[in-house]
């Protein structure tokens, strides 16, 4: 960290990152960082893959929908469209990565069963792949996920291995 950047740290250190030898960082408390926070993380993953468009959703209290959080790059119609999509066996990957509890991988949007749905809006704003993760309290409980958008069809290299986004412990 450098003082009085992303977290207000008072002194530089190292931070989190940094830390795990640029690897995975673990964040099951995500739903309680400040909203300005999350997208701020979200900005330092994509900085990380200039190519890569991320969210965040949550899911609803009623258990059964995610809600857009955070997605610093993504349009806001795409957003909009998308915010309170239930949880389901194909319902584009974020849904479906929270229903089935896995990491799923759409490598092209345009004829992936799973995107029926929202296929239409993310080829109008140019997604065609989404990566999307599902995100776990302590207790295995799913609180949302996270997803890495892309304008291009592609599935993940060895080199996006560190960029998976928020897990579990």
């Amino acid at each position: 960290y450098v003082k009085g950047a992303f977290t207000g740290a008072d002194r530089d250190r190292e931070g989190k990152f940094a830390a795990a030898g640029k690897g995975t960082l673990l964040l099951d408390e995500i739903d309680v960082l400040p909203l300005e926070q999350q997208a701020k993380l979200l900005r330092v993953i994509e900085s990380q893959s200039p190519e890569m468009l991320s969210s965040l959703l949550l899911l609803d209290a009623d258990g059964l929908h995610l809600r857009h959080v955070a997605a610093p790059s993504l349009p806001k119609a795409y957003l909009q469209a998308i915010d309170g999509i239930a949880i389901g066996p194909s319902v584009g990957s974020c849904g479906t990565a929270a229903f089935r509890r896995q990491p799923v991988i759409v490598e092209e949007i345009a004829t992936d069963p799973l995107w029926i749905e929202g296929r239409e809006a993310a080829l109008a704003h140019g997604l065609h792949s989404c990566w999307s993760t599902p995100i776990f309290d302590a207790q295995g409980n799913v609180l949302g996920t996270f997803a890495m958008y892309y304008r291009r069809p592609g599935r993940p290299s060895s080199r996006h291995s560190t960029h998976r986004g928020p897990s579990h412990r």
